[in-house]
């Protein structure tokens, strides 16, 4: 019998509005179509960003201005108890099952059509949603159900173990293994493959399997939806891993794998054509996570006369004036450095320490030539205190002429918990004085979730600071359906750019 996959991405409850095509299972596509698959891909996420909570017109119009947690279908997804109560007890909520059948009728062929369904899950809240319509395909048509993504670790042997309609659970990497699956190889032979065997769940051993030949294929997916005033962003990612080693990121703790810059230009080129685009996000961990690497990269660019424009992740490093010269030249119009912190101590217990001296020269650097700064912070991290408010916002009032924007999130230790490799939890130093810690079940996990009773009155003082000192708050994420949010980081330095910032062009000439 003949194989046949469709790979999803499926709405997460609050995720509102992807800013750009889903990249990861694009390379699953590309890479399984070399390999003679018969592959199908589908952003449901996307597809279903239009819809809202009533179809009467008058009241349709009222609630699209409204922020997306009143004007969001998917909500029930967030009900811990109608999630459970489905996935353990197979009871579903009307709004559920009302819901699950609109996503089907948006799939790109019918679910009948396959013999297995892939779910692509990268985020804690997806997971539930995720789950959920795999229950529901699975009941109704009995294909083969796989997950993916990046939120899959060993640690999810427990779903197997929790949801008979779970046939196989793919962790890391997952292009090799689910070749190999397809193909009918013996499940043991198998890297990166989680599965039943006589009634218990077997982990085979992991691996990095990494190949040049991943260039994605985007040709399923809805492209002109994910138009923002004319600017398609489109996601690529040369390098896997990270040099950094943060205590609180899982995804980065990979072995680190960088492409031939000459393949990765290659593949761009194609890109761009294909699809009559000039926009790139690198999705990497850093565009410099290897110097040498992101010189060739951008040499490569200047020499082939690409005409592209890019935003990437930056560690900030003590560079000279011309390799930031060289970014700018190679078409970088905004770089995202993550702050974190400027406690030392806070610094230490995160692994991950920032030299303020470095941060100042770096941002003065990148913004002289043109470059657009975005910055990441954290707060609400064990240890930190209202001490450590004052320094960030001195910092944004003494730098405000050096970046343009910035992102601020509360430290989440539940999504570290639920992704620790072989169930292992991760462990803080500092003091939870009036922070709340707690435990909860969801999707047969058991997580921490952690609150600090003060966030919102930081977030509100770092806001006001922002905004005082004429710097966007920017967002991954839109949040309401219209119009189209300008003050999606991914975007703003490009309609900036786009609209009268004319040095931007001038200075790559």
């Amino acid at each position: 019998m003949n194989t046949r996959i469709l790979i999803l991405y499926l709405p997460s409850p609050n995720q509102k509005m992807l800013p750009t095509p889903c990249l990861g299972i694009a390379v699953l596509k590309g890479y399984l179509k070399r390999a003679g698959r018969d592959v199908r891909i589908d952003d449901i996420e996307m597809k279903y960003w239009e819809k809202d909570i009533t179809t009467i017109p008058l009241l349709r119009s009222i609630v699209r201005k409204l922020p997306l947690w009143f004007n969001n279908p998917k909500k029930i997804f967030l009900n811990t108890r109608q999630v459970n109560r489905y996935l353990d007890f197979n009871i579903p909520h009307e709004r559920m099952k009302k819901v699950m059948s609109e996503w089907e009728k948006l799939l790109i062929e019918p679910a009948a059509s396959f013999t297995h369904i892939g779910v692509s899950v990268m985020t804690t809240e997806q997971l539930a949603a995720s789950l959920c319509f795999a229950k529901y395909l699975k009941e109704k048509y009995g294909v083969c159900i796989i997950l993916g993504g990046s939120f899959m670790t060993q640690r999810m042997s427990l779903l197997l173990e929790c949801y008979s309609f779970i046939d196989y659970i793919i962790v890391r990497e997952g292009e090799v293994a689910l070749d190999k699956l397809l193909g009918g190889e013996p499940l043991e032979n198998i890297e990166n493959l989680l599965y039943r065997k006589g009634g218990e769940v077997k982990v085979n051993p992991l691996a990095a399997a990494y190949a040049d030949n991943m260039e994605p294929d985007f040709s399923d997916l809805p492209f002109s939806l994910y138009g923002q005033k004319d600017v398609i962003m489109v996601p690529y990612e040369a390098s896997k891993g990270c040099k950094l080693n943060c205590s609180y990121c899982v995804p980065g703790k990979k072995p680190l794998y960088i492409k031939n810059p000459k393949t990765v230009v290659d593949e761009i080129e194609r890109i761009k054509e294909r699809y009559n685009v000039s926009y790139f996000s690198f999705s990497d961990n850093a565009i410099n996570i290897s110097r040498d690497f992101s010189i060739r990269l951008c040499e490569e660019f200047i020499k082939r006369k690409l005409d592209i424009y890019w935003t990437a992740y930056f560690i900030i490093e003590d560079e000279p004036m011309s390799y930031f010269r060289l970014l700018k030249k190679a078409g970088c119009i905004q770089l995202r450095c993550g702050i974190e912190t400027l406690n030392e101590k806070l610094g230490h217990a995160m692994n991950r320490r920032i030299d303020p001296d470095v941060v100042s020269n770096a941002l003065r650097k990148s913004s002289a030539v043109g470059i657009w700064n975005h910055l990441f912070f954290i707060m609400s991290y064990p240890g930190d205190t209202w001490r450590d408010v004052l320094k960030v916002l001195f910092f944004i009032i003494s730098h405000k002429n050096f970046f343009k924007s910035a992102t601020m999130s509360c430290f989440n230790i539940s999504g570290i918990d639920q992704l620790m490799e072989n169930h292992k939890y991760a462990s803080y130093q500092g003091t939870l004085i009036c922070r709340k810690v707690w435990k909860e079940k969801r999707c047969g996990l058991v997580y921490r979730k952690y609150y600090d009773i003060f966030f919102y009155l930081k977030s509100i003082l770092f806001k006001w600071m922002l905004w005082a000192c004429g710097i966007y708050f920017n967002n991954i994420f839109s949040a309401v359906k219209d119009p189209f949010n300008r003050r999606l980081y991914f975007y703003s330095a490009f309609y900036q750019w786009r609209t009268g910032d004319k040095h931007a062009a001038e200075d790559r000439m």
